[in-house]
């Protein structure tokens, strides 16, 4: 019930254009605390305002005011080329994914729930834009993402180093309606 406690004082809502350079301020922290910093060095305050605008959403959790953790999705389409290598779909059904691409909650503010009400808020807005699949790639370190996503019902469909290099599982969740 404390957790339940701690998540009512924050405010959950979709982002616009005027929150972008709070999630530019958000991607840089990420990019100071993931195990591998290079993921973040193409996420340039052009490419994230595609994600507000044509490509997907971002979804945020505020406190006075205050961005404390986004969540970024991409929809149909959007997503790495071979996702339907990875989830064995034809390119039709990769329509119908939508790809949590990046979580960050500013330290300090984890243990909240908000990576994980994030997830949720993102799943219900994928199913209603008629979405099949839910997918994400997680570094194996960040175990606190990886934790959330099994939580949400994602199941690791493989381990990968085709993401640049870099070791990840490739979680996905057929979605049920």
């Amino acid at each position: 019930m404390e957790s339940m406690t701690k998540k009512n004082e924050f405010q959950f809502r979709r982002a616009n254009e005027e929150d972008l350079p709070e999630i530019c301020r958000m991607v840089k922290l990420a990019g100071e605390i993931v195990p591998v910093k290079e993921w973040f060095e193409a996420e340039n305050e052009e490419f994230l305002a595609k994600h507000i605008r044509e490509e997907g959403f971002t979804l945020l959790a505020k406190k006075n005011g205050q961005t404390v953790a986004i969540m970024i999705v991409r929809i149909p389409g959007m997503a790495e080329d071979n996702l339907g290598e990875y989830l064995k779909i034809s390119k039709e059904e990769m329509k119908r994914v939508a790809h949590l691409e990046i979580a960050v909650v500013e330290p300090g503010y984890q243990g909240y729930g908000l990576q994980y009400e994030l997830f949720c808020q993102a799943e219900e807005i994928v199913k209603n834009k008629q979405m099949r699949y839910l997918m994400a790639t997680v570094h194996p370190d960040n175990i606190y993402s990886f934790r959330n996503m099994e939580k949400l019902g994602m199941k690791t469909v493989l381990e990968t180093k085709k993401y640049g290099g870099k070791r990840r599982y490739v979680m996905s969740k057929t979605l049920e309606y």
